[in-house]
């Protein structure tokens, strides 16, 4: 009502416009503000044009003799195959002689002389040689070629041949390089030099190439003047042209130029028919095209062709419009682009650069641009209407401190990012896509980046050389011998179970340096556990010291989980930014779905993983770091120190551990089943644990189970039935039972209170019913079979606890008995109850061990 009042007859029209304007202007404002057009999500509108556009121009057979540049860069339109073998002959590898190889060492006549492109002079028979230049062809009758240097000349022009030679040595035979038929260039292959060299070496020089297509650009506004004329009231300079044009020979297509055209519908149609009329296949305009009364680019386009999307729900660029016209049988292209610099730039890469690409042959999968993940170098505030597309630099950043030079793409934001800014652009390599959204995106985050162009001097792709991830670390005798310098570390001023073993913490601490980075067994139902371990160390990071956190978390990770399970090793100085990039490739690159860091978790100055973790981390648990903290409470007080912690990136898990082997021995396994199941949670990722019960993936039937925390008791998975108590046979032993266990009577013995606290949590997870008694038994039983007797009763376990003694009435057999009064002779302990201690320290801290007691056999 209001508009229809206000554009009433009697309505004045203003001083200075004119009455064509005034009346586009009254019918934009009666129509109403809104778009009749829906915004389109960008990789739709993508697919739209791609789908649309037509492979290619086909140019007609380009001579090779006549113009190299006329196909360099160009895509061919046939499949090349050689016509004939090359090489045709046999043609020697060296300068020398050819020789018949079965006369062997000895001096012979020199019969004739073969160079390259001349006739053979004779045949070569035993006891006669010829001499022979690179790339010529070797005579009849010899078969191998003797280099000059293994020969030297004797009296009466003969030649010794000091040396012997196998058959066909030192020859090409006829079509090693390419045999006759054989595919040289495929339909489609991008012709650069190497190419253009293999199409002389068979001897094809017409080839059909994919030409490029004529892409017109035009801008439209009333307001617009050339760069070279002086602007004058409210006239501005057309830049979006120039550029435009520029674009399009980046891209690859023939640019043309379409002038500047007034906002007339006339003249807009007018040059339009004039570029079809000069066989233009894509006409770019800039300018005209949002909800303005001179608007006029939309409704023309809508009158003479199909529409394809009116806008786009992106940030710049959103009035973006796509359309196509037949004329005389022949599809059009018309990409009509937002006025502002930068919309106008963004979605011509975004658009019409896989446009362009598709007409010169591409295929559909190639147009588009190349995605690389990375890392935020500030932050970005947040659109809550659209996603945008944020212009940046991206560089490749190693690790500080790596030597194996690994690292990540970082993305530098161009400044302020206002669509008529087309310093934003400047320098741009890269577009990153900014999620829709309220708040921050801060600092480190990973996002998606469109690679624009590669420009000289951003060194934006990664080193030639970058070693595997999963590559087995060098073992402790690869690393340099300490220095004088590095003999004497500096005092350690964290707390003891963060004492990692390069400061002293751990000389009997043995970890092999070399350990499994995968294993476990396929089993119905569960996911492949991939857990990232990063170790925090500075002389590890240097070399100087062999890592022994690292190693111990596979090796521990080895003894709980029962299903699949492999590890991505990191090894990152003391560094904040260091281990934050360690972290952020691991989780967002990698894919693990639990990373694991050692080291850095106390009070000392550069003991950083901490914070360095809650840069990376979405939310934190701090009941797990709770957990760990209370766990080495029951070892040594100074835990109370230990800053270690667990949070959430994504859907991923990141848990700090100690530095110290013996630490996450202790910790790791009591923790294992809440971070599985909160795996499960986020993901629903099923990890089988040691003691769950779970059969073969090619098992005809299975139980699997949803890692649950120790309290609970484990879910059904995906519609599959609660896991039911173990069957007869089920429970079986890992370790073989002793036919003569006969039980004795029972005995009070003394051990520790965490030695009484490990036996009543193993009884709850032993998969049939049991008594502390033949839990003990076992517990010998494996030590004497299958430990390493030495490892077990010679290794300082325990010093570092506090301790509590416990009584516990055991009827341990003779046979167990002999052997632990055995034993505590053999290693000086005062009797068998301290031989027994011994053992069952042993038994808290073997992962193998307590595998054995709880895993059942499968059938």
């Amino acid at each position: 009502g209001q508009v229809s009042n206000s554009l009433s007859s009697g309505s004045p029209v203003p001083d200075g416009r004119a009455a064509d304007s005034w009346k586009a202007w009254r019918t934009i404002a009666m129509a109403g503000s809104q778009s009749k057009y829906q915004m389109l999500p960008v990789d739709d509108a993508i697919q739209i044009v791609l789908t649309e556009a037509e492979s290619g121009v086909y140019t007609p057979l380009v001579n090779l003799e006549e113009s190299v540049a006329a196909v360099l860069g160009k895509r061919l339109a046939t499949t090349i195959t050689a016509p004939h073998n090359v090489p045709p002959f046999r043609a020697s590898v060296m300068d020398g002689y050819a020789v018949v190889a079965a006369d062997g060492p000895g001096v012979y006549t020199v019969i004739s002389v073969e160079t390259a492109g001349e006739k053979s002079g004779g045949s070569v028979v035993p006891g006669t040689i010829a001499y022979i230049t690179t790339g010529a062809a070797v005579p009849p009758g010899a078969d191998a070629v003797i280099p000059v240097e293994q020969t030297e000349a004797v009296e009466g022009g003969q030649v010794r041949i000091m040396t012997t030679v196998e058959p066909d040595r030192w020859i090409r035979a006829v079509g090693s390089d390419i045999a006759a038929g054989e595919t040289v260039l495929h339909e489609g292959t991008v012709l650069g030099a190497a190419e253009i060299g293999l199409l002389a070496t068979v001897g094809v020089t017409n080839v059909a190439v994919y030409g490029s297509p004529s892409v017109g650009v035009m801008s439209t506004g009333n307001e617009l003047v050339k760069p070279s004329t002086a602007t004058t009231g409210s006239q501005i300079h057309d830049s979006n042209r120039s550029m435009l044009l520029a674009a399009v020979t980046e891209s690859g297509g023939d640019a043309v130029d379409l002038g500047i055209v007034p906002d007339d519908v006339g003249a807009f149609e007018a040059r339009l028919r004039e570029a079809w009329a000069n066989r233009v296949d894509i006409v770019v305009t800039s300018g005209g095209v949002s909800m303005g009364s001179l608007d006029l680019v939309k409704p023309t386009l809508e009158r003479i062709g199909t529409v394809h999307f009116g806008r786009l729900n992106m940030k710049p660029g959103k009035p973006t419009t796509y359309a196509t016209i037949e004329i005389d049988g022949v599809k059009k292209h018309i990409f009509a682009l937002p006025g502002n610099p930068v919309s106008s730039l963004v979605t011509f890469k975004l658009l019409v650069d896989p446009c362009i690409k598709r007409f010169a042959g591409a295929r559909p999968e190639e147009c588009h641009h190349r995605r690389v993940t990375a890392r935020l170098a500030q932050p970005l505030t947040l659109d809550p209407a659209r996603p945008e597309y944020h212009r940046a630099v991206l560089e490749w950043c190693t690790y500080p401190g790596d030597g194996r030079k690994l690292g990540g793409f970082v993305a530098h934001s161009t400044g302020t990012q206002r669509s008529s800014r087309l310093l934003s652009m400047r320098g741009a390599n890269a577009l990153v896509c900014v999620p829709q959204g309220k708040g921050v995106l801060h600092a480190n985050s990973t996002v998606t980046a469109l690679l624009l162009s590669q420009r000289e001097g951003f060194h934006m792709l990664p080193p030639p050389t970058i070693m595997s991830h999963q590559a087995p670390e060098a073992p402790a005798t690869r690393f340099a011998a300490p220095t004088a310098k590095s003999a004497a570390p500096a005092k350690y001023t964290g707390c003891m179970c963060c004492k990692p073993a390069e400061a002293g913490g751990e000389p009997a601490f043995a970890v092999p340096a070399v350990v499994a980075l995968h294993g476990g067994t396929a089993l119905k139902g569960s996911t492949v556990l991939h857990c990232g371990v990063v170790t925090v160390s500075d002389r590890a990071s240097r070399g100087e010291y062999a890592d022994a956190g690292g190693p111990e978390v596979c090796r521990v990770l080895g003894t709980l989980v029962q299903s699949e399970w492999k590890v991505t090793r990191r090894t990152v100085p003391d560094e904040e930014d260091a281990i934050v990039a360690a972290i952020t490739a691991l989780v967002d690159t990698e894919g693990c779905g639990l990373v694991i860091t050692t080291g850095g978790t106390g009070p000392a100055k550069r003991d950083v993983t901490p914070e360095a973790t809650r840069r990376v981390i979405d939310k934190e648990l701090p009941g797990i770091g709770e957990a760990m903290r209370a766990i080495s409470l029951r070892y040594v007080p100074t835990a109370v120190l230990s800053r270690q912690l667990c949070g959430i990136r994504g859907d991923s898990v990141v848990v700090n551990l100690p530095g110290s082997p013996r630490s996450i021995g202790q910790i790791f396994p009591e923790i294992a089943q809440p971070l599985a199941h909160c795996m499960y949670l986020l993901r629903e990722a099923t990890v089988i644990m040691v003691g769950e019960f779970a059969e073969p993936a090619d098992a005809a039937a299975a139980v699997v189970t949803a890692p649950g925390p120790p309290s609970m008791p484990a879910a059904g998975v995906a519609g599959l039935p609660p896991p039911q108590p173990p069957q007869a046979g089920r429970g079986a032993d890992i370790v073989p039972a002793r036919s003569t266990a006969a039980a004795g009577s029972s005995s009070v013995y003394a051990i520790d209170r965490v030695n009484e606290e490990w036996i009543d949590k193993m009884l709850q997870r032993m998969p049939q019913a049991t008594s502390p008694t033949e839990l003990v038994e076992r517990c010998v039983t494996f030590a004497r079979e299958e430990a390493d007797e030495a490892f077990v009763f010679e290794k300082v376990r325990g010093c570092d606890r506090k301790k509590e003694k416990r009584s516990i009435a055991l009827g341990l057999t003779e046979e167990t008995l002999a052997y632990l009064r055995e034993s505590a002779a053999k290693y000086n302990l005062p009797n068998e109850q301290k031989a027994l201690r011994v053992v069952l320290d042993y038994a808290l801290e073997d992962g193998m061990l307590q595998r054995a007691l709880v895993l059942p056999r499968v059938q």
